[in-house]
């Protein structure tokens, strides 16, 4: 059983496999439709695996919120009480979903300090009853923070 099911379209796989990286180094189990067992049938197996994990997290996009596949998926969790929709397009939510609050990261740039990915770690936590693993922003790789590397690496050397 996956702590997190990961729902998206096909058209957005990058954007959700980042996320299902996110998920795990927060600590998650995250199922999403790349773990699907050849031979199994996907009407059966996709609403079992909702039903089995403990949170549901949908990427809405304009390709998701077209997606028959991804509004049964929405439609199930929100049955169940499991899903935590994230906004990552700039598009409105489906019909059914637009009263329920959706974490916008639209234009997140993996900041785990924005208050919107916080939210989405809150209902995670909440969901899955697991506290998760704290991750810090690195810092972006400047020239200068390179050039200093490889001032203090050849200074580490001299010294040997």
């Amino acid at each position: 059983m996956a702590d997190i099911f990961l729902g998206y379209s096909r058209k957005n796989m990058e954007t959700a496999k980042n996320f299902a990286q996110l998920f795990k180094r927060l600590g998650y189990s995250v199922f999403w439709d790349v773990n699907v067992p050849v031979g199994e049938t996907w009407d059966k197996y996709i609403p079992a695996q909702i039903k089995k994990s403990k949170a549901v997290v949908i990427l809405w996009s304009a390709r998701s919120a077209e997606s028959d596949w991804v509004k049964e998926e929405a439609h199930l969790a929100k049955k169940l009480k499991k899903l935590v929709p994230i906004k990552i397009g700039r598009t409105d939510p489906p019909y059914g979903f637009a009263a329920i609050q959706t974490a916008d990261l639209v234009s997140w740039k993996n900041n785990f300090k924005n208050n919107e990915w916080k939210k989405v770690v809150q209902k995670l936590e909440e969901l899955t009853g697991k506290e998760a693993k704290k991750i810090r922003n690195r810092a972006p790789k400047t020239k200068k923070r390179k050039a200093r590397r490889k001032k203090n690496n050849l200074r580490l050397k001299q010294k040997r």
